[in-house]
């Protein structure tokens, strides 16, 4: 009997040590991933940062662009402008009134507020 319950505690002992040597070498591993993912973490932030750089670039870029045909799109909405109020001034003055048809109803807002 005295043998069967050494051979028994002998096995329980050897699943136990199993059982802690399995944990401690997952433990081992999962320390081994989180080191390498905080030794990487440098490399990738520098890398996220060059991404956004290039990104603020490229849309300050395309901004300056939007601006630049904005500028341009003003002005000749400005020239347009001034070129029909003279056309109507000078029809006007010709005795040829415009038919309300003729001038489109943004137009005759802008021409009532000046925006």
């Amino acid at each position: 009997m005295a043998v069967f319950v050494g051979t028994l505690v002998t096995a329980l002992a050897t699943v136990v040590c199993a059982v802690i040597a399995a944990r401690a070498a997952r433990r081992t591993a999962a320390d081994q991933r989180e080191a390498q993912r905080l030794a990487a973490e440098p490399a990738q932030r520098t890398v996220d940062l060059s991404i956004l750089r290039e990104t603020a670039e490229r849309v300050d870029r395309e901004n300056g662009e939007i601006r630049t045909e904005l500028r341009r799109l003003t002005g000749l909405q400005r020239a347009y402008a001034w070129t029909v109020d003279r056309l109507i001034y000078r029809m006007e003055r010709a005795g040829v009134p415009a038919e309300p048809g003729d001038i489109h109803e943004l137009v005759r807002e802008h021409m009532r507020t000046g925006a």
